[in-house]
């Protein structure tokens, strides 16, 4: 529903005994989608080429990489309406570093900045007061939004009566 901390930074815990030391802790801004690349590097496996996932490892083995330094989020959509006291509507999008978090509401009309490095639990919005660190931020994030795409072979597609038929009697729709 929101891209606060609460709802998007998840503990992760792994344990490898010959590569990661015990009670390490990063602090480093990670993605989900770099958990697996993260494995192959761990094994001495080579990942497929062409794919734009970063491997932790550096940052376990106290190297902190640049290119690990930003995180992009996003809540789908919604439809308009209200959830408890908050109105949402639309999507959400969000870019995350260790000092800063930007979110950005296109259908609501909203764009919030959080200095995390003086205000931790982001309950000061500062987007007002910066806007130039704003702008910035923004740009980012529709650029990442943009190549985001989904591409047109995963558009919804019409289907024709009989494979409809074949999919109801198998219960995949009803």
């Amino acid at each position: 529903m929101f891209l606060y901390d609460e709802q998007t930074r998840i503990p992760l815990i792994m344990r490898f005994p010959d590569l990661i030391p015990e009670n390490r802790t990063i602090n480093t801004v990670i993605e989900s989608i770099d958990i697996a690349p993260s494995i192959l590097d761990m094994l001495g496996l080579a990942q497929e080429k062409g794919f734009s996932v970063k491997s932790f490892l550096p940052a376990i083995q106290g190297k902190e990489p640049s290119s690990l330094q930003t995180a992009f989020m996003e809540r789908r959509h919604y439809k308009a309406g209200k959830y408890r006291t908050v109105k949402v509507r639309g999507n959400k999008f969000a870019v995350r570093d260790k000092y800063l978090k930007y979110i950005w509401s296109p259908e609501e009309g909203t764009n919030e900045l959080y200095k995390l490095d003086k205000d931790i639990k982001a309950l000061y919005n500062v987007a007002q007061e910066s806007p130039h660190i704003a702008d910035k931020l923004e740009q980012m994030v529709k650029l990442w939004r943009n190549e985001q795409e989904t591409p047109e072979s995963l558009v919804e597609q019409s289907i024709d009566q009989k494979n409809l038929d074949k999919l109801q009697s198998l219960g995949y729709v009803e």
